[in-house]
């Protein structure tokens, strides 16, 4: 179904080519296959494109080459297009196609529409809920992504690959933590990349700003692990002593995959940790890990 956001979207878009084209060989543009016009040598054929709420997903190529079904908005690649682009101001779940692999793969998301802009495609929570998801979970589940988007979950490695490895878009990370006293700190990322499954999944991160302290020092450059695939750096299995899941390394400053507990632990580097702001004794009540790109490609923006 298209509607005001896809037009919109696709103007824009077409807009971009006319600029882009106007003053250099005649280039033909193709929508859908069939409607055709020509941009270039200082002339612009007029258009007429009808799109209804019955019109099927919009794509467009240039001289015979696909620019796909997502660009600008058409089919959202992540949270901070559909928040400019298809003009959603709401937090809550909305479907992005963020594969360019595979540009009909469809993935439910929870979009972050008021921290600091909004736009942000949130990609693990934990948070006290009447039922708790369970975080220690084998390999696949974490590959595969698992939980309830509206309360805990975790959105999938595949995912996050998928996400920060598009194509001219660079990606930046929040997470956002609190504590059972109300006390609440953010570390903020100029830059997050997950690495594919050949890489398991690697991290790597640019440089930090925040007032939660820097707990991902130690965790940007490994590979993640559960407790039955074991990348890290220690020789024990980190997952399976700490009951998590993370990009650990010998072991964690940080635990953000670890059990549920409740505050004070008394147990060493147990729980959900953030060591920088309140040691590895205590284990938090909430944490949000989101992403979303550093700004829209220059062709989206108005």
């Amino acid at each position: 179904m298209a509607g005001r956001a896809e037009t919109r979207a696709l103007m824009l878009l077409l807009l971009h080519l006319m600029l882009t084209h106007a003053h250099t060989a005649t280039t033909a543009v193709s929508i859908n296959d069939h409607t055709r016009i020509s941009i270039g040598s200082g002339e612009v054929s007029p258009i007429v494109l009808l799109i209804t709420p019955g019109t099927p997903a919009v794509s467009v190529s240039v001289d015979g080459s696909s620019l796909g079904q997502q660009q600008c908005g058409v089919r959202a690649r992540n949270c901070l297009e559909v928040q400019e682009l298809q003009g959603h101001r709401v937090s809550g779940v909305y479907s992005i196609w963020p594969y360019e692999c595979c540009r009909d793969r469809v993935v439910q998301v929870y979009c972050d529409m008021e921290t600091v802009g909004g736009g942000w495609t949130v990609v693990q929570r934990r948070d006290k809920y009447e039922t708790q998801e369970d975080f220690y979970q084998p390999w696949t589940r974490y590959v595969e992504g698992f939980g309830n988007l509206t309360q805990e979950f975790w959105l999938g490695l595949d995912n996050l690959h998928a996400l920060t490895s598009q194509s001219n878009i660079t990606y930046e990370a929040r997470i956002d933590l609190g504590d059972f006293e109300g006390g609440k700190r953010w570390a903020q990322y100029t830059s997050i990349t997950v690495e594919d499954a050949n890489s398991s999944y690697k991290l790597v991160l640019g440089e930090y700003s925040g007032d939660a302290g820097n707990s991902m020092d130690h965790h940007t450059g490994r590979k993640f692990s559960t407790y039955d695939r074991d990348s890290d750096d220690h020789a024990t299995n980190c997952a399976s002593t700490y009951k998590g899941a993370w990009w650990y390394g010998g072991c964690h400053n940080s635990n953000l995959n670890g059990q549920y507990m409740e505050g004070a632990t008394g147990q060493a580097a147990q729980g959900i940790i953030w060591q920088a702001w309140l040691g590895d004794g205590y284990s938090l009540k909430k944490t949000e890990i989101k992403i979303r790109p550093d700004k829209l490609p220059s062709y989206c923006r108005q």
